[in-house]
């Protein structure tokens, strides 16, 4: 089955989309936090923390092994074990972009989207699944900086905030 559109256009985007939108950014509106307790920081440190175990070593394993079970990857500790979050942001987006860039290649050289393995929470799991699910969690985590952003944002408008009601 091929992939829905756009998705390996959204996964190759991500890293230059991050940049644009946080690049320039003091590092008080990059340790703002949201009501769950991430700051910006925190959600990049992720999406490149989980990178590795939860989307190539993934397809890595279905690639390779017939009938693979693929393991759960647990986020918060490996985002924990990485020690991403105490290192600057531009290292971040630095490393999030040279990874992103390989993966990518790598990516859209597959032709066997179809190939299976076995999660054990969720059932059948395909290489196209795994991209598509790559892409989804790009682009809820881009929700959610954004949102972080538009918080602080929110509080300096002042009486404009009646606008939207």
């Amino acid at each position: 089955m091929p992939l829905p559109a756009g998705t390996l256009e959204l996964i190759a985007a991500t890293p230059a989309t991050l940049r644009a939108l946080l690049g320039a950014l003091p590092d008080e509106a990059i340790e703002q936090r949201d009501a769950g307790g991430w700051s910006v920081r925190d959600v990049v440190a992720h999406m490149l923390a989980v990178e590795e175990p939860a989307f190539r070593d993934r397809i890595t394993l279905i690639l390779e092994q017939p009938d693979p079970t693929i393991p759960v990857v647990d986020e918060d500790a490996t985002l924990e074990a990485s020690g991403y979050r105490l290192l600057p942001l531009s290292w971040l987006l630095d490393e999030f972009e040279r990874r992103r860039a390989g993966d990518v290649a790598w990516f859209r050289s597959l032709d066997d989207l179809d190939r299976a393995g076995e999660h054990p929470a969720v059932g059948e799991v395909t290489v196209g699944n795994v991209l598509s699910h790559l892409a989804h969690h790009d682009a809820a985590h881009l929700q959610q900086i954004a949102g972080i952003l538009d918080a602080t944002a929110n509080t300096g408008r002042g009486n404009l905030r009646r606008l939207d009601a």
